[in-house]
Formats: structure tokens, C-alpha cells, sequence
């Protein structure tokens, strides 16, 4: 049975661990500004992310491992949690990257793809050194 508080909706994949990649890829892709060409996790990190910002990412991950678990589990690699959080950024900003890389399999990347952009894209924005969703 699937419960919104639980840590882990399945035993193999840990929505906290999920949501620390999927926090740390955006700080990796997102840019200061459009004339920096630095890179926002040079000098943020993970305590720099707004609890708001948080907890509704937590909440879109949840919803999104609970409609796709089953596809979610077939990950043969490394800790598939870390990968969820990876992929469900990069997938549903249309990074070109994530659920259809080939480390998944096709059909598979696909249905998971279909389901992350779902969701909107996500606009951040630093305000004054805290990470909010604009």
C-alpha cells in the first residue's frame, strides 16, 4: 500500500534519496544568469533549496514513482532512487536527457518519458542566495 508519508514508497526506491539527485541535477543544469556562465551548484547547494521548493518537488516525485513503480523498478544499473531523481529533472525540463537515454529500455524510457512531462517545466530562480521555484 502506497502512503504519502512513507520515506519509501518501495523498498528499493527512497523518495529522500530521489529527491537529493533530483536537487542536485538542477543545480548542475541551471545557469546564475544568462551572462555568467556559472554554474548555480559552484557555489549553492542542497541547504540553499527553499523548503517550498522542497516540498513540492517531493510531492511531484511521489506522484510520479507511484504511477510509473513498476516501470521504475526494471533499472538494472546503480541505485535506481538516485537515478529517478536524475532523470525526472532532466526529463520533464526537456534536457534532451533522462528516461530516453539508453541506459533504459526503449519502450520502457518512453512510457516514462510520456509520464514525466506531465509536468510542467520547472523556472527557478536564486532570491538572494535561496533556490524558489519562480
Amino acid at each position: 500500500m502506497y502512503n504519502m508519508s512513507m520515506k519509501h514508497i518501495h523498498t528499493d526506491i527512497n523518495i529522500e534519496l530521489a529527491l537529493e539527485h533530483y536537487i542536485d541535477i538542477m543545480l548542475w543544469t541551471l545557469k546564475r544568469s544568462m551572462s555568467d556562465d556559472e554554474v548555480l551548484d559552484s557555489k549553492l547547494t542542497i541547504h540553499d533549496v527553499g523548503t517550498d521548493f522542497k516540498e513540492v518537488s517531493r510531492t511531484e516525485l511521489e506522484s510520479f514513482i507511484k504511477e510509473n513503480e513498476a516501470d521504475l523498478l526494471t533499472w538494472k544499473h546503480e541505485e535506481v532512487s538516485e537515478q529517478v531523481g536524475h532523470d525526472f529533472w532532466l526529463t520533464r525540463n526537456h534536457y534532451g536527457s533522462g528516461f530516453c537515454d539508453d541506459e533504459w529500455n526503449h519502450e520502457v524510457g518512453q512510457r516514462l518519458t510520456a509520464s514525466a512531462r506531465k509536468f510542467s517545466r520547472v523556472i527557478v530562480m536564486d532570491c538572494d542566495g535561496v533556490i524558489k521555484r519562480a
